[in-house]
C-alpha cells in the first residue's frame, strides 16, 4: 500500500522503505544555514535514529558547519549553538544544565500580596480595588485598569451638576431607590410599560451616570409588562447616599432632605409620585402616593409643603396607609410650578394647568 506521507510504495520498516525515505528526503536540497552552500547529508542510520516520526526534519548545518558558543555553566567548553534537532541550546547537556547557579527565587505569592495592598480603584468608579494573582505577577501582565467585566462601563461619576443633583433627590422621594452593590452607590427603578418615554426621559436626565435598562415581565403593572434601569456605581452618589439614607438603613425623609428640593425637584417627585382628580371637568385635589413613609415622615413633608406656601397640604389615610393630600388652591398652584420641567409624555399629570 503506498504510504500517505512519503508516497512509499515499499512495507513500512523494511530496508527498501528506508531506502526510498531517505532518497524523498535528500531530494529537498536544503543548503547548510552557516553559508557555504554546500547540501545538507545525512545517512541511513541517522534517518532510521529518528524513529517512526512521519515528519523528519534535515539538520539546519552540516556536522562541524554549526556556530560555537560557550557552555552557560561556565565549564569553558565550546558547543554547537543548536542541537541535533535544530534547535537552539545554551549547555551541552543536562549535566552541564544542573551546574548553572539558579537565579534569585523570586516568592510571587508576596509580591501579589504587596501589590494588592497598595491596588488602585477600578477605573469605572465602582469602588472595588484592583486584584492580581501570583500567577499572573509571575507571567508579568500589564496592570489592569479595571476590575473584571468592568471595561465595557464608563468611568465614573465624581461630581453632579445641580440639575443632576436637584433630579436625583426628586427622584429618591418617588419611586428611585439607591443601593450600595459594592463599594459606591447606584440608582435603580422599576416603571410599567406605558412609562416607557418618562423612563427614558429620566435616563437622558442622568445620562452622565450610565444606565442600563431593559423591558421585562414584571406583575402589577399593565400587561404585566414593565421596564427596570439602573445607573452605573458613582462616586458622586455617596453624599446622596448618606443624606437620604442615614447610617444604612432605609430611606428616611429628614429636614436637611427636603431643604434641597427645589422647583424641579418637586416636579420630579410628583411625576413618579403624584396624581390629580377631577370633578365636572375641573380640578378637585392632587396626590402624592407617599405610602413607603412613616407617619413621621408625612408631619415632616407636611411641614414644608406649608413652608413653602401650599398652606392646605394634610396627610390623609386610605387602606392602612398615609399619603399626601393637596385640596384644588393648592393643587392649582403646585401644578403651575411643576410645570417648565414636565416633558411632553407626562403632561397628563399636569393638564390642568397645560391645557
Amino acid at each position: 500500500m503506498l504510504d500517505a506521507m512519503t508516497k512509499n510504495p515499499h512495507p513500512r520498516g523494511s530496508d527498501a522503505y528506508w531506502e526510498r525515505r531517505l532518497e524523498l528526503l535528500l531530494r529537498r536540497g536544503k543548503l547548510c544555514a552557516c553559508g557555504c552552500a554546500e547540501p545538507i547529508r545525512v545517512s541511513l542510520e541517522w534517518l532510521k535514529a529518528q524513529g517512526a516520526q512521519r515528519n523528519v526534519w534535515l539538520p539546519k548545518y552540516r556536522p562541524g558547519h554549526a556556530p560555537l558558543i560557550s557552555c552557560a555553566c561556565g565549564c569553558g567548553e565550546l558547543i554547537e549553538a543548536v542541537d541535533e534537532r535544530g534547535q537552539p541550546r545554551k549547555v551541552r547537556d543536562r549535566q552541564h544544565a544542573a551546574r548553572m547557579t539558579p537565579g534569585p527565587v523570586v516568592d510571587w505569592e508576596k509580591r501579589a500580596a504587596e501589590w494588592n495592598a497598595r491596588a488602585p480603584l477600578c477605573a469605572c468608579g465602582c469602588g472595588l480595588r484592583l486584584h492580581r494573582t501570583p500567577d499572573q505577577m509571575r507571567a508579568r501582565l500589564p496592570d489592569a485598569k479595571h476590575y473584571p467585566g468592568h471595561a465595557h462601563r464608563r468611568s465614573g461619576l465624581q461630581r453632579l451638576n445641580s440639575i443632576e443633583r436637584s433630579v436625583v433627590l426628586g427622584v429618591l422621594l418617588g419611586d428611585v431607590s439607591i443601593s450600595v452593590p459594592c463599594k459606591t452607590p447606584r440608582l435603580q427603578f422599576t416603571h410599567g410599560i406605558s412609562q416607557r418615554e418618562y423612563t427614558l426621559h429620566k435616563i437622558r436626565v442622568l445620562e452622565r451616570l450610565s444606565w442600563w435598562w431593559q423591558e421585562t415581565q414584571t406583575s402589577g403593572y399593565t400587561d404585566n409588562l414593565g421596564i427596570q434601569a439602573s445607573s452605573s456605581c458613582a462616586v458622586a452618589l455617596g453624599e446622596i447616599y448618606e443624606l437620604v439614607r442615614p447610617g444604612g438603613g432605609p430611606k428616611r425623609v429628614t429636614g436637611r432632605w427636603l431643604d434641597e428640593i427645589d422647583d424641579r425637584a418637586l416636579a420630579y417627585w410628583f411625576m413618579d409620585d403624584g396624581s390629580v382628580s377631577f370633578s365636572n371637568k375641573k380640578l378637585s385635589h392632587a396626590a402624592f402616593h407617599t405610602e413607603a413613609f412613616s407617619e413621621q415622615e408625612h408631619d415632616l413633608m407636611v411641614g414644608w409643603f406649608r413652608s413653602r406656601g401650599y398652606l392646605q397640604v394634610v396627610k390623609a389615610k386610605a387602606r392602612g396607609y398615609w399619603y399626601l393630600y393637596v385640596p384644588r388652591s393648592d393643587a392649582e398652584s403646585l401644578v403651575k410650578a411643576v410645570r417648565p420641567f414636565v416633558p411632553d409624555s407626562m403632561r397628563y399629570k399636569v393638564r390642568c394647568a397645560c391645557g
